[in-house]
């Protein structure tokens, strides 16, 4: 038996391209990223602390930080948890210290969205000015609401999934040449299940990505 393949979409959320020499905290991280044993010795001597203790650090780490983020901010606290981050971190940086291949993204056409945050460190103001002009016409979004470390904030998460689910739709549409009247259905059912949908994606993503926030908060 044989399955098709089918890419529908590829939607890049806050994405991490190309090393900035001109940032100051990506060239203390990409530092710090080259000891992670180091790193992760430290982190495992902060998880021995007190629950209210670590509470205190993560409000300094991560401001503002939800119930949900504070609980695997404090899970991701171990030696195994922050060496594998910091040592993820260190191949990045050396895969991502060469110019963006464009030719990789151009070569999906329309089957491509991105979207930036501009306070993304990662993906700085000049980088999305350089993605606009590589990428005549990339159905792009950016978005004054967002950051790189939406995964902690459930309304930044429900403005992800808002965003996710306008460009499948509008690749759907295109694709089929105009909505059915079953398909439209279809839509109105995802977008009421958004809503139920939204914790449970936001505790996800917070679980995911609370190691990777330790990292970019340091």
């Amino acid at each position: 038996m044989r399955f098709a393949t089918v890419c529908l979409q590829v939607v890049l959320l806050t994405p991490f391209l190309s090393y900035d020499w001109a940032s100051m905290r990506q060239r203390v991280l990409r530092v710090a990223a080259s000891c992670p044993q180091l790193l992760a010795a430290a982190a495992a001597g902060v998880g021995r602390w007190p629950g209210w203790l670590q509470d205190k650090l993560g409000a300094v780490l991560v401001p503002g930080a939800e119930p949900h983020a504070k609980e695997n901010l404090r899970a991701s606290l171990s030696y195994n948890a922050v060496r594998n981050n910091f040592h993820l971190a260190m191949h990045e940086f050396r895969d991502l210290d060469t110019p963006v291949n464009w030719q990789l993204i151009r070569a999906l056409g329309t089957k491509v969205a991105v979207v930036c945050a501009p306070q993304d460190m990662w993906f700085p103001e000049q980088h999305y000015k350089e993605l606009c002009s590589s990428l005549p016409g990339v159905e792009e979004y950016w978005d004054h609401s967002l950051t790189h470390a939406f995964p902690l904030d459930s309304k930044q998460c429900k403005r992800v999934m808002e965003i996710v689910h306008q460009t499948v739709t509008r690749a759907l549409e295109a694709r089929s040449g105009a909505a059915s009247p079953q398909y439209s259905q279809h839509a109105d059912n995802v977008q009421q299940d958004q809503e139920k949908q939204q914790v449970a994606a936001s505790n996800e993503a917070a679980r995911i990505g609370a190691g990777n926030q330790l990292l970019s908060r340091l």
